[in-house]
């Protein structure tokens, strides 16, 4: 395993995806993407009711062992947007899917065309930075 900070281990988990996909196409999908599977993988078959209600991030954010409040849901879809917002995390739409209209309605925390508009890195105490591009 590529150590990322010397001296230090990431925290794991730090990601996680919460899709509205079953286990069996998320993980094809991903696979095709060359996407690696996050040690956090929250699918419809593993909540009883799927977004918008809260259920897939509270469930991503206690794998986590993060409060929901302290996690960033990147969002596509109004109905994951209010998922997001009902389970108290931030959120970021994204305008990709639907028009910037659409996305504008849901109350998103924060709404940017794609993901070129944002960056993730670590920084050197072991945080996540997120830079948004709202222009």
């Amino acid at each position: 395993m590529e150590e990322l900070l010397p001296g230090r281990h990431l925290p794991k988990p730090c990601w996680a995806i919460c899709t509205s996909a079953t286990r069996a196409y998320a993980s094809t999908a991903l696979e095709i993407a060359g996407v690696p599977i996050p040690d956090v993988l929250v699918t419809a078959d593993d909540v009883r009711r799927g977004k918008p209600e809260p259920d897939p991030y509270l469930l991503g954010a206690a794998k986590c062992d993060v409060d929901p409040s302290r996690c960033l849901v990147i969002e596509d879809a109004p109905p994951g947007v209010t998922s997001g917002k009902r389970a108290g995390c931030k959120t970021l739409a994204l305008a990709t899917s639907y028009t910037r209209e659409q996305m504008q309605a849901c109350d998103a925390d924060f709404l940017v065309q794609d993901l070129s508009r944002i960056t993730v890195r670590r920084t050197a105490q072991g945080e996540v930075q997120v830079t948004i591009d709202e222009t």
